[in-house]
């Protein structure tokens, strides 16, 4: 009866947020995009989203909270799921960012609302599309995890597109690909990430499970024509190679902005978090 009196003193109606250590370079833009305050340990009475559930770090510090609890999947965390995590986690609302991410966390009998979250004003993207006749494709990857984000698919598009470039951030060229129209960036900042994209034609994301990708997030915003693996409203989605190459040579025939994709998620990134 104590407990559940001082619960009911404690709690307000402000959101507090703890990210995940896992992704904690998302860190400083999730304090400047949601301009929520930091959920520390003697907030346990707090309304707090966990914003990734990666490892027991994240579940004991879920446990120890008694407020309200959102958590937020980011993608590969829901890979680390098990039957036991998800009845630790029953009690909690959740969002998760595709189809994909709710029909694995169905299986775990979590219910999880599907609601796409990006981490940069929507509104600092402007439309950046030009028709070309030698469309620009970039992709993200990680170092170690080319395949699962599909370096080998990019190299099959670069024989069959001879006149289309490729793009990819995030790694160095491997010694083995010597394909002349693949051009590998490394890690760069996000503000020269930016500059570079915006004279591109394609965001791509080939990953068969992932998050909302920040590749596709701004390509959209810009009224280009990104192609996503996992389908999302009014963006182009493919399941085999024959379709996503079918996709890629449409890129050539797009001589105006893809303005009702743009203006679609601008409205929707900009909606609130939970």
């Amino acid at each position: 009866m104590l407990l559940k009196r001082l619960e009911n003193f404690m709690v307000n109606k402000n959101l507090y947020i703890h990210c995940s250590s896992s992704v904690a370079n998302f860190r400083n833009k999730l304090e400047k995009r949601w301009q929520l305050q930091w959920w520390r340990w003697w907030m346990m009475f707090k309304p707090v989203i966990f914003f990734g559930m990666y490892h027991w770090g994240d579940l004991l510090w879920y446990l120890w909270a008694r407020g309200q609890k959102s958590v937020i999947w980011c993608g590969s965390d829901i890979k680390n799921i098990t039957p036991f995590r998800a009845w630790m986690l029953r009690n909690a609302k959740h969002y998760c960012e595709n189809i994909v991410e709710r029909q694995k966390l169905a299986e775990f009998g979590i219910n999880a609302k599907v609601k796409q979250t990006f981490l940069e004003d929507p509104n600092n993207f402007e439309i950046s599309f030009h028709p070309t006749s030698r469309p620009s494709v970039y992709l993200s990857m990680h170092k170690g995890r080319e395949v699962e984000y599909g370096l080998p698919i990019v190299r099959q598009l670069a024989k069959d597109l001879p006149d289309y470039s490729f793009q990819i951030f995030g790694i160095d060229k491997p010694d083995n690909v010597f394909d002349n129209n693949i051009f590998c960036y490394g890690v760069v900042s996000p503000k020269d990430f930016n500059d570079y994209i915006k004279n591109f034609t394609c965001g791509l994301r080939l990953n068969e499970f992932d998050g909302f990708s920040e590749v596709i997030a701004k390509s959209v915003l810009m009224g280009q024509y990104p192609i996503s693996r996992i389908p999302y409203d009014y963006i182009w989605s493919f399941e085999t190679y024959e379709e996503l190459l079918e996709k890629m040579r449409l890129l050539k025939e797009q001589k105006e902005p893809n303005l009702i994709a743009s203006n679609y998620w601008r409205q929707k990134l900009n909606e609130e978090i939970v």
